[in-house]
């Protein structure tokens, strides 16, 4: 996951402030190593970083633990992730850690791809699911908004 999100965040700053959403945040442990990674690409005082989730329980546990390391720039905002509460084109970058397998995965892309830039990119990072085993697979996508906005293509 954190090699993904070095790749996520390569770019660095673009001049100004650099906006990112995390859906389905939970408690707010992944949301630490997002902002650490974004902090080390952006600088600190360029990263803006909103975590959403839909569980008001979980939100309180990710406020209380992000407010000890992010200051300012963070936005911790309950919310549904197909129906973003946010106008479109907003955020550089998406990301969805360990939400997208259970997702409805066609709504929450093309809800991303609404609330991203147009040179925006979304990181998808989930462990499948493998109760009898102690070692699950990462999944791992990184798309541009080019990308999941594409029409499907008919490859047999």
């Amino acid at each position: 996951m954190e090699e993904a999100l070095d790749r996520l965040f390569r770019d660095g700053s673009r001049g100004g402030p650099i906006h990112t959403l995390e859906v389905g945040c939970g408690d707010g442990r992944a949301s630490r190593l997002v902002f650490q990674h974004l902090t080390r690409a952006c600088g600190s005082p360029a990263v803006r970083l909103c975590v959403l989730d839909i569980d008001m329980e979980r939100l309180v546990e990710a406020s209380h633990r992000l407010r000890e390391d992010i200051f300012g720039g963070l936005r911790v905002i309950r919310g549904d992730m197909y129906r973003l509460p946010f106008p479109a084109e907003g955020f550089h970058f998406v990301v969805a850690l360990n939400v997208f397998f259970w997702a409805e995965k066609q709504r929450l892309l093309a809800e991303a791809a609404r609330v991203l830039k147009p040179e925006g990119k979304i990181l998808i990072c989930d462990l499948l699911p493998r109760p009898s085993e102690t070692k699950r697979p990462l999944i791992t996508l990184l798309m541009s908004r080019e990308q999941v906005l594409a029409p499907p293509t008919d490859e047999h």
